[in-house]
């Protein structure tokens, strides 16, 4: 299917993911979609790193005990405009967990763009995870 092709890069920040994720209990990450040919930018009309397969959207985690997390549901303390990655978040340990997860591959640089739920209302369901060839700084709302 076309939402499965990624750039090989991707996979490759995804293997360096790995060992963050498998220390946090995280044992499968479930997406909605990689490659989406002709993806924008809502606000803008740029092309999306979607449309070049440079992007994945990651809608649930499994973890090693078989309980399964939705960014929708067990991503807590979610306000707009808000760092994504801080302290004093008001939520329970499994949203910690995520969270935690997506500040450590922030704070590595794996990923340049990462959109969690803090951004908008369309990114309320899914952690928006990019590859940005050439670029060192993490963006990160």
């Amino acid at each position: 299917e076309i939402h499965s092709v990624a750039d090989c890069r991707v996979f490759l920040a995804l293997h360096r993911w790995a060992p963050m994720l498998r220390r946090a209990g995280i044992e499968e990450i479930q997406f909605f979609s990689m490659l989406r040919p002709n993806a924008r930018v809502a606000r803008s009309g740029r092309r999306s790193g979607h449309a070049s397969a440079l992007a994945i959207d990651v809608g649930w985690v499994r973890l090693d005990d078989g309980t399964e997390l939705s960014i929708l549901e067990d991503w807590e303390d979610r306000d707009r405009g808000e760092r994504p990655c801080g302290e004093n978040y008001r939520e329970d340990r499994h949203s910690a967990l995520m969270r935690q997860t997506v500040c450590d591959a922030a704070a590595a640089g794996i990923f340049q763009v990462i959109i969690t739920p803090h951004h908008d209302h369309a990114h309320r369901n899914h952690l928006h995870l990019e590859i940005k060839p050439g670029q060192s700084q993490v963006w990160l709302r």
